[in-house]
C-alpha cells in the first residue's frame, strides 16, 4: 500500500518525515508569560496608581508592585507597562523581584529606568517597554513581582490599572515595607522565550518556525496529539534566509521542564533538552544530515524504519508508536540569519503525544 499523508488526522501507518523545503515557515510570536491586559491589549484609561519621589510635597514617596505566577518556563525578554507622566519629571525604575512568602522580595534584576511617558489619563493602549539584560529563567507556577519605583526625587508618574478583574497589588510609602492593597492590579504584560521557540531567523529581528508535526507546530504549548494508528509526519523547512538545508534533529522522551532547558554555546539559542553537543544524554532519535557526528551523533531511529521512495531519502516510515509515549523534537539548522556567527540556529520544538 502506498503511504499517504492526510491533513490533520491520518489513519494509515506512523511515519517520521524529514523534508527540507525552501519555503517560509510560520512566524513565531513571543510567548506571553503573564498579562492582565484586556484581550485587545488595552487597560483602564482613567484609573492609576501614583509613583512619587520624596520631594513631591505634600504627598509621600510611593511605589507599587504587582505579583504574577509564570504560566510557562521561559526566559524573560520584555515587560510592557501602562505608565504615564503626571508632571515634567516622570523618571521611574522597573524591577523584577522574588516573592517572599507572597510579598515582594529580593531584587532579581533592575529592568531599566524610563521617562518621557505619555500624559496621565490620555490613553488606554500605549505601553512602555523595558528589556531584560540577564534574561532570567521564570519557572512555571512560581510567583514573581514587577515593581515600579521613583528614580528621581521629583518624580510623579502613574501606573494605570487593568480593566480586567485581576486584583491585588502592593504599595510602599515613605520607602517603608510593602503592604497589600485590595485594588485593581496595575496593567502589564511580560513576554519571554520558551525553549520551544527556537532562534531561526533571529538575526533578522523575528523568529520563524521550521519544524512541524502533521503540519502543525502545536499551538501555545507546542504539543501535537496523535493516535497509535496515525500516520505521523515530522517536517523540517529550510529557513527563509536560505542555507544549505543541513540540520540535526533530536527526539527525547518526555516533555521539557525547567531542569532540561539548555542554552546552547555560541549564542545559538535555547533548546528544551540538552543536545549531544551541550552534554546531553543520547536521544532516542537522531536525524543528522549536517555531519559532525562526534558532536551531534550519528543518525539512528526507533524501530526498523524503511525509506519512503516517494520522498526525500531522509523520510522514514514506522508501523506505530505506543500509547502514552511523549517525544520532544528539536534540533539545530544551518541558517544565514542565525543570531550567532556560527550560522546555525536552534529550531522550534514540538512535542508529540501518542493517545488512544
Amino acid at each position: 500500500m502506498e503511504p499517504r499523508l492526510r491533513s490533520l488526522r491520518q489513519t494509515a501507518w506512523t511515519c517520521i518525515t524529514f523534508i527540507t523545503l525552501i519555503v517560509m515557515g510560520d512566524v513565531a510570536t513571543a510567548d506571553v508569560i503573564y498579562s492582565n491586559l484586556a484581550v485587545d491589549g488595552t487597560y483602564h484609561c482613567c484609573n492609576a496608581k501614583i509613583v512619587r519621589g520624596c520631594c513631591t510635597s505634600p504627598s509621600p514617596w510611593s511605589a507599587w508592585s504587582v505579583g504574577f505566577v509564570a504560566t510557562r518556563d521561559a526566559r524573560l525578554d520584555t515587560v510592557e507597562l501602562a505608565l504615564s507622566a503626571i508632571n515634567d519629571t516622570d523618571i521611574v525604575e522597573v524591577q523584577l523581584l522574588e516573592s517572599d512568602a507572597g510579598s515582594p522580595g529580593n531584587l532579581i534584576e533592575s529592568l531599566g529606568i524610563v521617562s518621557d511617558l505619555p500624559p496621565i489619563f490620555s490613553t488606554d493602549s500605549i505601553l512602555t517597554e523595558v528589556s531584560s539584560a540577564s534574561r532570567p529563567l521564570l519557572v512555571t507556577g512560581t510567583e514573581y513581582f514587577i515593581a515600579v519605583l521613583p528614580a528621581d526625587p521629583e518624580t510623579e508618574a502613574g501606573w494605570s490599572s487593568t480593566s480586567t478583574e485581576a486584583t491585588g497589588a502592593f504599595a510602599s510609602t515613605d520607602e517603608g515595607p510593602w503592604s497589600f492593597r485590595d485594588t485593581a492590579q496595575p496593567a502589564l504584560r511580560l513576554s519571554g522565550t520558551q525553549c520551544g521557540t527556537g532562534s531561526v531567523n533571529a538575526g533578522n529581528g523575528w523568529v520563524t518556525n521550521v519544524l512541524f508535526i502533521n503540519g502543525l507546530m502545536g499551538g501555545a504549548d507546542r504539543t501535537v496529539e496523535a493516535t497509535d494508528e496515525e500516520l505521523i509526519s515530522v517536517t523540517v523547512l529550510n529557513p527563509i534566509a536560505g542555507g544549505n538545508g543541513k540540520f540535526v534533529l533530536h527526539a527525547n522522551l518526555g516533555n521539557a521542564s525547567s531542569g532540561t532547558l539548555t542554552d546552547l554555546p555560541f549564542e545559538i539559542g535555547s533548546v528544551c533538552f540538552p543536545l549531544l553537543l551541550s552534554g546531553g544524554a543520547a536521544p532516542v532519535i537522531i536525524a543528522n544530515n549536517l555531519g559532525k557526528s562526534n558532536q551531534v551523533g550519528e543518525s539512528h531511529f526507533l524501530g526498523s524504519p524503511t525509506v519512503d521512495p516517494e520522498r526525500a531519502t531522509t523520510t522514514f516510515l514506522y508501523p506505530n508508536f505506543p500509547v502514552g509515549m511523549e517525544l520532544t523534537f528539536q534540533g539545530v539548522i544551518v541558517d544565514p540569519a542565525a543570531p550567532s556567527e556560527k550560522g546555525v540556529s536552534a529550531t522550534n520544538a514540538v512535542t508529540l503525544e501518542i493517545v488512544p
